[in-house]
Parts: C-alpha cells; structure tokens; sequence
C-alpha cells in the first residue's frame, strides 16, 4: 500500500483493496526509516515512532567531560574519607594542549559540578 492509501486507513478504519474491505483491525502497520542512520536511530513499537539524533555534538562531549570530573571529585573525597559535611574547595589548572576544551566545559558546566559534588570550584 502506498503511503496515502495507509493514511486513509487509519484515518476512516477501513479501505478498499482489490474489491476487498479492508478494516484497520485487519492490518498490521510497520513503520520503517530510511533516512540517514548515521545521524539518527530509529525504534518503531505499537504505532510509535521514535527518534533520537545519535550525533555527539560539542556541548554533550562536554557535559560527558564534566560528569567524569564529577566522578573523579567524588572517587577522591571517598579516598579522602571525607563526609558530605565536610566543606570542599576544588582547584584545577588546564595543561596548555588541552586548555580549550578543558577550559570551556569548567566554563560552562561549573553549576554542574558544584551541584553533583556539593563544593565550590576555583581556576
């Protein structure tokens, strides 16, 4: 069936096919992507459809980098035997190859950080 004949199905119920009626409880609709699945991931399940972009942009690789630091505050205040009481201050220093995306996920993501670790971040 082509798209506007499936459209007419679903929207009236019913169909007429080779002299046949056919009723939407008949049919079986499977829905399918063929667009670019490089870009996007597609998961169809009882006439649902969803997709989700899969392209890791910028400001996600950052935010990923900002919850690995978050991990690592948290990996050492545990090292440290350290209690969510305790008052925390974080400093850190980039290294010169790695200052421009270092930098700017402390930039953008320091709410972040400070939120998950309950401390208070210093260049």
């Amino acid at each position: 069936l082509q798209h506007k004949e499936l459209l007419e199905l679903y929207n009236n119920n019913e169909l007429q096919v080779c002299e046949e009626k056919l009723v939407l409880e008949d049919v079986k609709m499977t829905w399918n992507f063929q667009g670019d699945t490089k870009k996007w991931v597609f998961k169809e399940n009882d006439g649902c459809i969803v997709l989700i972009d899969q392209r890791i942009t910028k400001e996600l690789r950052d935010e990923g980098t900002a919850r690995e630091i978050c991990n690592r505050i948290q990996s050492l205040r545990k090292t440290g035997k350290l209690v969510p009481a305790d008052i925390v201050n974080v400093f850190y220093n980039v290294e010169q190859e790695e200052k421009d995306e270092l930098s700017s996920v402390f930039e953008n993501f320091t709410d972040l950080i400070e939120k998950r670790t309950r401390i208070k971040v210093m260049p």
